[in-house]
């Protein structure tokens, strides 16, 4: 028997997060091998789910780095980490996301190499050879404005408007060659 609590709640500090714990007993061979464990497997793909449910009903943010669950666990954001995790994503990812259902999430930045560009790329359907001088672009200007403030970490639609604008799907439909701001007190 197992006391544990769920996302760390519960009425006994200390107890195991039954979150973190679960996934690990239903998915690791090494311990269905020692122990019988009378969890359906199937019905670990919607733990990701309750979990959030849970903290969505506290009112409190999940936590980024929470095993299995957590919006962080199956993320990726420097280049040659993500060109491995695309290659073969056992390099970095001990199981499928889609086990406790979560998603691998790669992460635009200023770390972000051209495997990042071209895997967010293929997300948004936009075909292009990764040789195209359009990708080492897209992955100038991001730096460039990562440089200068700006964060594509969690801004999908922003970076995808970019990605469509350098890759020429978007049209410039204004161009401020010079502007004046006045302020009067």
């Amino acid at each position: 028997q197992i006391q544990g609590t769920i996302n760390g709640l519960g009425e006994r500090c200390g107890n195991a997060n039954l979150i973190s714990l679960i996934p690990s007993l239903v998915l690791k061979k090494s311990l269905t091998s020692k122990f019988e464990i009378k969890i359906n497997k199937d019905k670990i793909k919607t733990i990701t789910e309750y979990s959030r449910l849970l903290d969505e009903i506290l009112n409190r943010k999940s936590d980024r780095r929470s095993a299995y669950v957590g919006p962080s666990a199956f993320a990726h954001k420097g280049g040659l980490h993500v060109s491995a995790v695309s290659k073969d994503p056992k390099t970095y990812e001990h199981i499928d996301p889609s086990l406790v259902g979560n998603v691998r999430n790669i992460i635009i930045s200023d770390q972000a190499g051209k495997s990042n560009i071209m895997s967010r790329l293929e997300k948004y359907g936009i075909k292009i050879d990764k040789n195209d001088p359009k990708v080492q672009s897209l992955l100038n200007e991001v730096k460039d404005r990562e440089f200068v403030g700006y964060s594509y970490d969690g801004a999908d639609a922003s970076f995808e408007l970019l990605a469509r604008r350098i890759m020429g799907e978007i049209p410039r439909y204004i161009s401020i060659k010079q502007y004046d701001v006045s302020v009067k007190k």
